[in-house]
């Protein structure tokens, strides 16, 4: 005997499958629940369609990149299991993982407004309390906010942000913000452009240190970033050298390629007079500092 091997679909075509077997399998179930009442011949829990049906059809579309129509399927996915649930089938109500199944699928999509989509539906989760969100939602709003950056982005991401931590607080929801959540808010607003960008990520980074939140080297790298971006070199150069130094008592947090990168390129734009001696004199720091650019010098 040998075992069969396995059938091996494109994306589209596994979520194609998916899809129809569900539409069949919810299409028998109601047809079933109507003959039970007319007819009472089965108990109605052997001919319920499973909430596990569902979400497997969820996973399947926020894996499937290739599908423009992804976020907007799994909304009406979503829409369905309440409908059905509120019509009877109790054992098709959405649970968090179906919530954040949707959520991930829409931090996934790249098209204009998805962001404001996904922040609907987390409003939703919490004006109803139904399903409270947990850590995983916000993370999943937060990333819809940072891959699709529009105007005003980095406010929205920031006010849910704060919004997290209000609820936890008050007791509503488990988990406060943690060094996740501000790594993507702090990189929602150094990619924002926004004239307050530089100020507002030094506020966070102030905020993280007094609420014992450790940053890491992404978050450094993203207010450095701000600042090189607004042109206050001085700023990201004096958070890069403060990054060097953290390094020598935490080996976990260093500055890396990224963190010198930022660096010279914003004195490269600047129209100092010294800005291309104080380039070469970062380059030299990097050279010193990261282990493989010694070596290769």
């Amino acid at each position: 005997a040998c075992d069969l091997p396995r059938l091996q679909l494109p994306g589209g075509a596994a979520k194609g499958v998916c899809a129809e077997i569900l539409r069949r399998g919810e299409k028998w179930a109601l047809a079933k629940m109507k003959e039970i009442e007319q007819t009472s011949a089965l108990p109605r829990h052997r001919v319920w369609l499973g909430r596990d049906a569902y979400n497997a059809v969820l996973i399947s579309l926020s894996r499937a990149q290739e599908c423009d129509d992804a976020a907007q399927r799994a909304l009406a996915i979503l829409r369905r299991m309440r409908d059905l649930s509120d019509s009877g089938m109790n054992g098709l109500r959405p649970n968090i993982f179906s919530w954040n199944i949707v959520l991930n699928t829409l931090s996934r999509t790249r098209e204009a407004g998805i962001a404001a989509k996904a922040e609907s539906v987390l409003g939703y989760m919490i004006r109803e309390k139904d399903i409270l969100p947990d850590r995983f939602s916000f993370t999943a709003v937060l990333n819809t906010y940072q891959r699709n950056p529009e105007q005003g982005s980095a406010a929205r991401a920031d006010a849910i942000v704060r919004q997290m931590q209000k609820l936890y607080l008050a007791g509503d929801i488990k988990d406060p913000p943690d060094v996740y959540h501000f790594t993507i808010l702090l990189t929602c607003w150094a990619k924002s452009r926004e004239r307050i960008a530089a100020r507002r990520c030094k506020l966070i980074l102030n905020f993280m240190h007094n609420e014992n939140i450790e940053p890491n080297t992404r978050a450094y790298n993203a207010v450095i970033e701000s600042h090189a971006r607004s042109q206050d070199v001085e700023e990201a150069e004096a958070i890069l050298d403060h990054l060097i130094l953290a390094s020598t008592e935490d080996s976990s947090l260093s500055p890396d390629e990224f963190s010198f990168r930022s660096v010279i390129a914003a004195w490269t734009r600047s129209r100092r007079r010294d800005a291309g001696r104080r380039a070469v004199a970062v380059l030299d720091k990097y050279l010193n500092f990261i282990p493989d650019a010694k070596a290769s010098k």
